[in-house]
C-alpha cells in the first residue's frame, strides 16, 4: 500500500512506558528504566518522541509513579523547543481498576482533545514512522487500526491507531473492571481494522516490533540495517470488523458497574445482571458480556456454588456463552491471537467453579499456541512473598505472630487500647527494602528479611527500652532465634544480624543490607505515607491534634528536612527528595489552616544545633494561658541510640513551660 497521509485532523500520540521492566533487568545489578537507555546513541525515550512529533500535535508519555515525571522532564528537555512543547508526562489514574497497558490508555484520555491518536510502547527502537502514518490511514471507515500478521493471525496489541470517541464510551467501562490484558480494548471495539503486514517484509517487520525486553535485544537490534523502501501492509490480506455498537447499552453497563461494583450481589441484583448480559449479547457485545458476568460471578462464595442450581449457575452458564461465541468471532476471522485470550478467559471461569469443560478448554489452548508459536516468558516474578515462600516458608506467619505478641505485652503493660501498629511498621519497611534492594541491584532476601525483623526487639519482655540496651540488639538476637532452625543459609542469617545491629550504631559498619533497611525505615516516615505514620502515632499515644503541632511535629519537621542527606542508597535518596518536599508542603498548609480559622498561629524557624546540624522547631506565636511570647533554649545530650535535641519552651509573661526532645538525625558523610 502507498504510505497515505495520517487524517488532517489533529493527532495525538500516546507512548506507554509504565511497566516495571522486570524481563530487562539482571541479577545482581542496579534497576535500570528501559525507556532511558541508549540505542545508537540516543535515548530510547527521545527517539520514541522524536518520531512521533513528526505527525502529532501533541504527545503523552504515561507512567506509573510520581517519580518518574521528573526524570523523564530532565530528558525531555534536551529536546529541541519544537518537539518538548509537544509533550506532556501523565501519571496512570489509580482510581481506575484496569491494570497494565489499558491503564495507560484510558488514563490518557482524559488529555487528549484531538479526534485520532496512535499508541506505542516506549520500548520499540527501531518503530517506523511510516508504519505508524499507515495505520492512521486507515482510521477514516474504522474506529481502530491494529497490525496483524495474517499467516499466523498474531496481532500487535501496543501499536495501534484509534478514534477517540468511540473508544472513550468502552474505556469508560474498563475502567471499572479488574483486568489487565493489553488487547481489551481491541476485543471490546466492534469496527476495527486488522491491517495485515506484508509478507514480503517480515524480517525487517519482526525487527521493528521487537521490544527490548531483554538488554541483549539491543545489541542485535543495533545492528539492523536501515529499512527499504516498500509496503509494510498488505490491503488484500486484511480483516475488517463492521458491527454496529450500541452506545445505550454500554451507558447502562458503565452505571451498573459504577452503582454495584464491590456489592454483594444479591438475587434481586443477579437478575438484572442477567438482563443486561442478555442485551448485550443480542447485540454481539461478547466481549463486554463476558467480562460483565465475570466480574459479578467472580464474587460467589463457595457455598453459593454447591447448590448447582439457581441463577448464580446460570449466570456462570451464560458468562462461558458469551465468551465461547466471542472465540467463535475471532476463528472466523483468522484473528487467532484474540480467540486465544478469549477461550484463556474462559478457562479461569472453569477453574474457579471446577467445572468439566476446561480440559476441552485447555487442549483448544495449547493447539492456538502451538500455531501462533507463543513462548513461554522466562523471567521469575518480581514478589516479596514469593521470594520469601520460596527461601523460607512460613516466615512471615512466625515473624507476625511474635511481633504482634510482643506488643500485646506492651499494651497489657501500658494499657490504652489494643494496637497492632508495630507489625504493620515492620511488614511495610519490608516492602519497601524489598522494592530498594531491586532497585539498587542487590539480592532482596537479605535486607528484606532484616527490615521485617528491625523492629522486633522493640518491647522485649512488654517494655521500651527498659534494659537500657538498644532494641537492634534485642531485634538480632530474635532473629537469630527465629532463623537458626529454618531453610537459610548460616551466612544468610549472620548477614541479616549485622544488617539489624549496625542499623543506628555509628560505631559499627553499616554494609549495603544495612543501608537498604536503615532507607525503608526512613522512608515509611516520608512523603503521603510518613504523614499518616505520624499521626497514627499520635491517636495510639493519646495525644490531640493540637499538641501534636505543639510538641511532635518539631521532631517531623527536622526529620523531614533533613531526609535526603540522611539516607544511603542513591534509590533512597531520589525518593527522599519529592517525598519531603511533598510533607513540608503539606505541614506548611496545614498551619496555613490552623492560623486562617484562628485555630492558633505557629512560627517555624530552623536552628543550627551544631555544625552541618540542623533542627526545624514550631514555636506558638502566643501562650494560650497569657497571651505572651515564647523563648526557647536549645541543647543536646546522648539518649540510649542517638544523640537528641532538646527544647525547652518558657512563656515571658507567665510560668507555662514545656519540653520536647527527639533523635537528631544522622547526616550521611557529615565530619
Amino acid at each position: 500500500m502507498i504510505h497515505q497521509k495520517s487524517p488532517k485532523q489533529s493527532i495525538t500520540g500516546i507512548v506507554l512506558s509504565g511497566g516495571y521492566s522486570i524481563r530487562f533487568q539482571k541479577e545482581n545489578e542496579p534497576w535500570r528504566d528501559k525507556a532511558l537507555m541508549l540505542f545508537n546513541g540516543e535515548v530510547i525515550l527521545q527517539k520514541t518522541i522524536r518520531t512521533l512529533s513528526n505527525f502529532c500535535d501533541k504527545i503523552i508519555v504515561m507512567v506509573k509513579f510520581e517519580d518518574r515525571k521528573s526524570i523523564y522532564h530532565s530528558y525531555i528537555d534536551k529536546l529541541s523547543v519544537d518537539i518538548k512543547s509537544k509533550v506532556i508526562i501523565a501519571k496512570d489514574n489509580n482510581q481506575f481498576l484496569c491494570n497494565g497497558p489499558t491503564l495507560g490508555i484510558v488514563s490518557s484520555l482524559d488529555f487528549i482533545e484531538s479526534a485520532f491518536a496512535i499508541v506505542v510502547p516506549v520500548d520499540l527502537p527501531l518503530l517506523d514512522e511510516r508504519i505508524l502514518t499507515d495505520l492512521l490511514s486507515q482510521l477514516n471507515s474504522n474506529s481502530m487500526v491494529v497490525p496483524y500478521w495474517h499467516n499466523t493471525g498474531k496481532i500487535e496489541p501496543l501499536v495501534f491507531a484509534f478514534k477517540i470517541k468511540p473508544v472513550q464510551a468502552l474505556a469508560k467501562i474498563l475502567s471499572q473492571i479488574k483486568r489487565s490484558r493489553a488487547d481489551d480494548l481491541h476485543r471490546a471495539i466492534l469496527n476495527i481494522t486488522f491491517l495485515a503486514l506484508s509478507s514480503s517484509k517480515l524480517e525487517e517487520i519482526d525487527n521493528i516490533f521487537t521490544s527490548l525486553n531483554e538488554r541483549s535485544k539491543a545489541v542485535e537490534l543495533s545492528k539492523t540495517k536501515e529499512f527499504e523502501a516498500g509496503d509494510f501492509f498488505d490491503l488484500i490480506n486484511s480483516k475488517i470488523i463492521s458491527e454496529q455498537v450500541n452506545n445505550d447499552l454500554l451507558n447502562q453497563v458503565e452505571n451498573f458497574l459504577l452503582r454495584y461494583n464491590f456489592i454483594k450481589p444479591l438475587k434481586e441484583i443477579l437478575s438484572q445482571i442477567m438482563e443486561l448480559s442478555k442485551k448485550l449479547i443480542q447485540q454481539k457485545m461478547f466481549f463486554i458480556a463476558g467480562i460483565f458476568l465475570f466480574n459479578f460471578i467472580s464474587k460467589f462464595t463457595c457455598k453459593e456454588m454447591k447448590s448447582k442450581k439457581g441463577i448464580q449457575i446460570q449466570l456462570i452458564e451464560l458468562c462461558l456463552y458469551s465468551f465461547r461465541k466471542e472465540a467463535s468471532q475471532w476463528h472466523n476471522s483468522g484473528i487467532q491471537f484474540l480467540e486465544l485470550h478469549t477461550l484463556s478467559d474462559a478457562v479461569a471461569i472453569t477453574k474457579m467453579f471446577n467445572l468439566p469443560s476446561q480440559k476441552e478448554l485447555e487442549k483448544e489452548i495449547l493447539k492456538l499456541k502451538e500455531l501462533l508459536d507463543l513462548k513461554k516468558k522466562k523471567h521469575d516474578e518480581y514478589n516479596l512473598d514469593t521470594l520469601l515462600e520460596r527461601n523460607i516458608p512460613s516466615f512471615l506467619d512466625q515473624a507476625m505472630k511474635m511481633i504482634q505478641e510482643s506488643e500485646k505485652s506492651f499494651n497489657e503493660e501500658t494499657p490504652t487500647f489494643t494496637t497492632n501498629f508495630l507489625w504493620d511498621h515492620s511488614i511495610r519497611v519490608g516492602k519497601i527494602a524489598y522494592k530498594l534492594a531491586l532497585e539498587e541491584g542487590v539480592d532482596p532476601l537479605v535486607p528484606t528479611i532484616a527490615a521485617i525483623l528491625h523492629d522486633a526487639g522493640k518491647f522485649v519482655l512488654g517494655k521500651y527500652h527498659s534494659d537500657d540496651v538498644i532494641e537492634e540488639e534485642h531485634s538480632s538476637t530474635i532473629a537469630q532465634k527465629l532463623l537458626e532452625n529454618s531453610d537459610l543459609q548460616k551466612r544468610d542469617i549472620e548477614a541479616i544480624k549485622t544488617a539489624i545491629n549496625a542499623l543506628y550504631n555509628e560505631k559499627l559498619d553499616c554494609n549495603i543490607n544495612c543501608k537498604i533497611v536503615h532507607d525503608a525505615d526512613r522512608l515509611e516516615k516520608l512523603g503521603p505515607l510518613g504523614i499518616a505514620n505520624f499521626f497514627t502515632k499520635m491517636t495510639l499515644r493519646g495525644v490531640n491534634l493540637s499538641n501534636s503541632i505543639l510538641k511532635n511535629l518539631s521532631r517531623e519537621l527536622t526529620y523531614i528536612a533533613a531526609a535526603p542527606k540522611t539516607l544511603h542508597t542513591e534509590t533512597g535518596k531520589q525518593l527522599a527528595q519529592t517525598r519531603s518536599q511533598k510533607a513540608l508542603l503539606y505541614f506548611d498548609e496545614l498551619l496555613e489552616e490552623f492560623a486562617f480559622y484562628d485555630l492558633g498561629k505557629f512560627h517555624v524557624k530552623e536552628f543550627e544545633i551544631e555544625k552541618d546540624q540542623k533542627v526545624t522547631i514550631v514555636i506558638p506565636e502566643k501562650c494560650q494561658k497569657c497571651n505572651g511570647e515564647f523563648t526557647i533554649q536549645l541543647s543536646k545530650e546522648m539518649g540510649i541510640k542517638c544523640e537528641k535535641a532538646k527544647v525547652e519552651y518558657s512563656c515571658t509573661l507567665c510560668d507555662q513551660k514545656y519540653k520536647t526532645e527527639f533523635c537528631l538525625p544522622l547526616i550521611y558523610g557529615k565530619n
